[in-house]
């Protein structure tokens, strides 16, 4: 539960940020006659509505497992993370349709002015800042969603810094650098959705832990000595973690007490040695010593 506070806690700072960043973004953006940092304002506004929405996910999958859900609520986090890329990649698409748009008008394109150049450079420094700080919160709990939420900080700060360059390079003498800027920012951001939904996707398919995850199991129970093989191994992970299906194969004259005597130290040797498994269930095959 402690974890999930933890990330709420994380996605209420990025709730404030997001309604700061979006007002300073749309204003400045207005003020300034950049249609690039009027879109990163966009991105920002549609952050307020993601981020609340994995606030609630996070709150959801820290209650504890019941008659229904007897192996918890992890899970909802990969799916609010599944949704919240949807969003992203919206979000990029609307972008990049506006930036194309200003692109095919035969209208003079505005200049962006000083405004909405430093109204780009303090957004990126949030941003940056941000992404850095959630990046230590999903390294702490290993939340599949503080893991989406750092993704899109990240993709923010490209995004931002895109605007700031297209800002630059209109008052450079380039005037269609600032809707180029826009569809470069939408293309980034439609990548990054992309990237949280094929994580997410995975989790919800229980794909297996990585292959180092693995051969640490396998390492641990090899302490055992009485553990003559190991029969059957599987993983899959549940929100930050991963459950454990194991098949370990005994002396066949053994006691059914000492074969659940070896099978009890397996299991305590797995979830002691790797915080990130949830659960172990342990099953003894009996076969000879060779």
């Amino acid at each position: 539960m402690a974890r999930s506070y933890t990330g709420i806690s994380y996605t209420l700072y990025a709730i404030v940020a997001s309604v700061l960043l979006a007002a300073i973004k749309l204003t400045f953006g207005i003020l300034g006659s950049s249609s690039a940092l009027i879109s990163d304002g966009v991105n920002s506004l549609s952050d307020i509505v993601g981020y609340s929405v994995v606030a609630i996910s996070l709150l959801i999958s820290g209650k504890k497992a019941d008659r229904v859900h007897q192996y918890g609520h992890e899970k909802i986090e990969s799916v609010v993370s599944l949704l919240f890329s949807l969003v992203i990649i919206f979000t990029g698409s609307a972008i990049g349709y506006s930036g194309i748009l200003l692109i095919l008008d035969t209208g003079p394109v505005p200049v962006p002015t000083a405004l909405a150049l430093w109204a780009a450079v303090a957004s990126l420094g949030v941003k940056l800042f941000l992404a850095l700080w959630t990046r230590k919160g999903y390294r702490n709990t290993r939340s599949s969603a503080l893991k989406a939420l750092y993704t899109d900080h990240l993709s923010d700060a490209v995004a931002t810094g895109g605007a700031l360059l297209g800002v630059l390079g209109a008052q450079s003498g380039f005037p269609a650098a600032d809707p180029l800027a826009s569809i470069l920012i939408a293309l980034f951001v439609i990548y990054s959705g992309f990237k949280v939904l094929r994580s997410s996707f995975h989790v919800l398919m229980d794909a297996s832990a990585d292959t180092q995850t693995v051969q640490r199991i396998r390492t641990l129970v090899a302490e055992n000595e009485e553990v003559l093989r190991i029969d059957l191994l599987k993983t899959r992970t549940v929100g930050s973690g991963y459950y454990v299906d194991i098949e370990i194969c005994l002396e066949k004259d053994l006691s059914l007490e000492k074969a659940h005597e070896i099978a009890e130290d397996v299991h305590d040797r797995i979830e002691e040695g790797l915080p990130t498994v949830r659960h172990v269930m342990v099953h003894t095959n009996p076969c000879k010593r060779e």
